[in-house]
């Protein structure tokens, strides 16, 4: 009896390389998921996109989530995390605040989401030099999307370390 590779072992074939830092290899089973596997699904995706980003190869990773819809496959709030925080681990903010904007038209943002851009304002500062009033504008839009998601929760603790946060990017932003 010959077993045939479902995509669930190539996804785990994926993390495992991927952990491993095989990217090279990761992309070569990706490639075959389609021909021996079925064709790859969302997970498929996030994994080598997770991997990609995390090995500093996001243009790839953002290659591969222009390709998804092709496929037959739709990004989640998972696929646009790995984006989002690949772009604020580049330091691209205004890349990163677009790709939260496109996600809130399908999508609702998680706390990952918002944690991962909110990093990166306070590292830089909440009224940075953008190129635009749409940047700014982004910016606006997060902090609104991150205070209602907080009260959402209805954690008062985390209201009022937002709160703090959001403070402090103030005060240095205006020093």
């Amino acid at each position: 009896m010959k077993l045939k590779p479902s995509v669930v072992t190539y996804n785990t074939l994926l993390a495992g390389l991927g952990k491993e830092g095989k990217i090279e290899r990761a992309m070569e089973f990706f490639k075959r998921v389609d021909q021996c596997g079925g064709p790859p699904d969302t997970m498929s995706y996030n994994t080598i996109m997770d991997s990609l980003c995390k090995d500093g190869k996001v243009g790839l990773a953002l290659n591969m989530f222009y390709e998804m819809p092709e496929k037959g496959c739709n990004p989640d709030v998972s696929t646009y995390n790995k984006v989002i925080h690949g772009l604020v681990k580049e330091e691209k903010l205004d890349e990163a605040l677009w790709f939260f904007s496109q996600m809130k038209k399908t999508l609702s943002p998680d706390l990952i989401t918002l944690n991962a851009i909110l990093a990166m304002i306070v590292k830089h500062g909440f009224l940075m030099d953008f190129n635009s009033k749409e940047g700014a504008q982004l910016v606006s839009s997060f902090l609104e999307t991150l205070m209602e998601r907080t009260l959402k929760e209805a954690n008062p603790h985390c209201c009022y370390e937002s709160l703090l946060m959001i403070s402090q990017c103030n005060r240095s932003s205006i020093d």
